[in-house]
C-alpha cells in the first residue's frame, strides 16, 4: 500500500475471482511485494444454459478475428465483471481506499488488444473484459487510479510473483519452472535469468493443460488441487462442495489410509512427476542443453508437497517417480544434474512455493511494475 493508492491482484477463474490487497516497500530495482491483510474470494454467479464453446471453434473464431457468442455467453461474461467489481470493492472499502491500482489475471487466450478474453477452456469468453470491469467500476464508486492497462494471464502472473516477491522460489536462480497446482495447471519458466511466457516459446514447448498424460488424460485431469477434489467427491458420492464444507479432503482422508484417496494421491504425483520430466527434458533439448536448476510446486499441491504431515502420501511419491522418469530419459547429463549416485532424486531441485497466492501476488506486481516504469 502506497499513500496514494491500494494496490490490489485479481486472480479469475472459471468459477470465482481471488482479490489480495498487496504491500510495497521500497521503490524501483529495489521494491518488495508481499500479501496484505485483506483477501476476497467471490463465486461467479453461474448462468443455467450456459456451455462454453467448443475449443476448435473458439480457435476458428479466435485466429479469424471473429467472434461470435451466444447470449447466455454474454451474459455469464458479465458475471465475472460483477465478482471482480464486487471483490475490488469490498476491500477498497476495508482498506478505506481512496484509490486503487489494479491488476487482473484470468487464464485464456487474449484479444489483440489485450484487454479481454478471446477463446478459454471452461468458461465465457470475454473480448472487452477490462473496459467492462473500468466502467463497472466507476458506476460503483472505486476510482482507479489510473486505467488498467492489459489483462494477464494467471500462469504469467505466477511467474512474476515468484521472480519479485520478497519470498519467491526464481529469485537467485537463472533456470526454472514453476507448477502451479490449483484449478488447472499453472505453467511459469525462467530461462536465463528472465521470465519467459509460454506464449512466447509455444512452438517448442506446450502448456499443461494442452498436454495428454500416459494416463490417456490431461494433466491438469489428474494432478491439479480442483481435480483431486472433484475425482474424490464422485468416488464417495458426494459434490466437491461438500466434500469442501465438511473438510473431508482427499489429503487427509489419504493420511488415514483412505484407499481411493491413496490411490488419486498416487496418480497426482506420478502424473506431475512425468510432466516434470517432460519440462527439463524439453528445455535441455531446446536450450542448448540447458538445466533447470529449481522445479517449484505451487498451489495446493505445492502446500501439500511442502508439509511434513503429508510427504508419505505425496512428496515421497513425486520424488521416486521423478527420479525413475529422469532415468527414463536416459541423458547422462540429466542423470548427474538431478540424480544422487544411488539413484535418489537431488535434494533442493523441486521445492514448494512459499508464496500463498502467487497469481494475484503477481496481477498487482505487475500493474506496479507498469506504473512505475520510468518515463510513466
Amino acid at each position: 500500500m502506497t499513500a496514494e493508492f491500494v494496490l490490489i491482484g485479481i486472480d479469475g477463474g472459471a468459477s470465482a475471482v481471488k482479490a489480495h490487497d498487496v504491500v510495497v516497500t521500497g521503490s524501483g530495482a529495489d521494491a518488495s511485494f508481499r500479501l496484505g491483510e485483506h483477501a476476497v474470494a467471490k463465486k461467479h454467479r453461474p448462468i443455467i444454459g450456459f456451455e462454453p464453446s467448443d475449443m476448435q471453434e473458439q480457435l476458428a473464431e479466435y485466429y479469424s478475428g471473429n467472434i461470435q457468442r451466444s447470449g447466455l455467453e454474454v451474459v455469464q461474461a458479465q458475471c465475472y465483471v460483477e465478482a471482480v467489481v464486487a471483490a475490488v470493492s469490498d476491500i477498497a472499502e476495508a482498506a478505506q481506499a481512496q484509490e486503487v491500482l489494479l491488476g487482473v489475471g484470468f487464464p485464456g487466450l487474449k484479444t489483440a488488444h489485450g484487454r479481454g478474453i478471446a477463446a478459454a477452456n471452461n468458461m465465457a469468453r470475454a473480448p472487452e473484459l477490462l473496459d467492462d470491469i473500468q466502467v463497472a467500476l466507476r458506476k460503483a464508486g472505486v476510482k482507479l487510479h489510473r486505467s488498467i492497462t492489459r489483462l494477464t494471464s494467471n500462469a504469467d502472473n505466477c511467474g512474476v510473483g515468484e521472480e519479485y516477491a520478497a519470498e519467491g522460489q526464481f529469485r537467485g536462480v537463472q533456470d526454472a519452472y514453476h507448477a502451479g497446482c490449483g484449478t488447472g495447471i499453472a505453467d511459469a519458466l525462467k530461462l536465463g535469468g528472465q521470465l519467459v511466457p509460454f506464449d512466447d516459446v509455444g512452438e517448442w514447448i506446450k502448456k499443461a493443460w494442452q498436454m495428454r498424460s500416459s494416463f490417456g488424460e490431461s494433466y491438469e485431469q489428474i494432478a491439479s488441487a480442483a481435480a483431486l477434489i472433484r475425482r474424490y467427491a464422485e468416488a464417495v458420492h458426494l459434490t466437491p462442495e461438500e466434500v469442501k464444507a465438511c473438510g473431508r479432503f482427499p489429503e487427509l482422508a489419504a493420511v488415514h489410509g483412505d484407499e481411493i484417496a491413496v490411490h488419486l494421491l498416487t496418480k497426482a504425483a506420478a502424473a506431475l512427476a512425468e510432466l516434470i520430466a517432460d519440462r527439463i527434458a524439453t528445455v535441455h533439448r531446446h536450450r542448448d542443453a540447458t538445466l533447470l536448476e529449481r522445479i517449484i510446486i505451487g498451489q495446493r499441491l505445492g502446500e501439500l508437497y511442502g508439509k511434513p504431515r503429508y510427504r508419505a502420501v505425496f512428496r515421497d511419491k513425486l520424488d521416486h517417480d521423478l527420479a525413475d522418469e529422469i532415468r527414463k530419459l536416459d541423458v547422462e547429463q540429466l542423470n548427474d544434474a538431478y540424480l544422487t549416485p544411488d539413484g535418489k532424486l537431488s535434494e533442493s531441485i523441486v521445492v514448494a512455493s512459499k508464496l500463498r497466492d502467487a497469481s494475484a501476488l503477481g496481477a498487482a506486481i505487475n500493474a506496479y511494475r507498469a506504473y512505475a516504469a520510468p518515463g510513466d
